[in-house]
């Protein structure tokens, strides 16, 4: 597995530290997700999801621990917001106006 050690640049916000705790998502699931999924750029954000075609290269553990899971981060990728779990999260982030963006 990767952790914050291996990736140094990638750090978690107090608040994305938190919502990690209380939904039971693991650093390693989020490292996952930022190096092999794709992003979605919204709001002056980057939005990381990692797609069912690159999941499947993933063993059992990790698919079932990366599945609709979303990962905020800022514009350098270098900060964790927050993530979280939604079978459509990505269909929303993908709907929001670019108007909110300002």
């Amino acid at each position: 597995m990767r952790t914050t050690a291996q990736y140094p640049e990638i750090k978690f916000s107090l608040h994305g530290r938190t919502r990690l705790s209380q939904r039971g998502i693991t650093e390693e699931a989020v490292l996952q997700v930022i190096r092999f999924g794709e992003i979605i750029h919204k709001q002056g954000l980057k939005f990381h999801y990692l797609p069912k075609s690159k999941g499947k290269a993933l063993g059992k553990k990790e698919l079932e621990a990366t599945r609709d899971l979303l990962v905020i981060t800022n514009r350098s990728r270098t900060e964790v917001i927050t993530c979280y779990k939604h079978p459509k999260a990505v269909h929303e982030v993908k709907k929001k106006p670019k108007r909110l963006s300002k």
